[in-house]
């Protein structure tokens, strides 16, 4: 197993950016880590900022209410 890669967390979205395996995603994260180009997109996830389970249009309403 390797670091979260951006190929691998695109592969963990839907096509609505809805996380797939939030489990396998934390996994990943804690054991091997996130590559550093894409850590600005998982850190909002793992940190409780944004649903695993929200769209890419969710998250955008987020970041407008918030100022972002």
């Amino acid at each position: 197993m390797e670091a979260l890669s951006a190929e691998k967390w695109s592969l963990c979205l839907d096509n609505e950016g809805r996380v797939l395996d939030q489990y396998n995603v934390r996994k990943i994260v804690f054991h091997k880590g996130i590559c550093e180009d894409i850590r600005h997109e998982v850190w909002p996830f793992l940190l409780g900022y944004y649903p695993f389970n929200s769209t890419s249009e969710e998250r955008k309403r987020i970041d407008d209410e918030k100022g972002i």
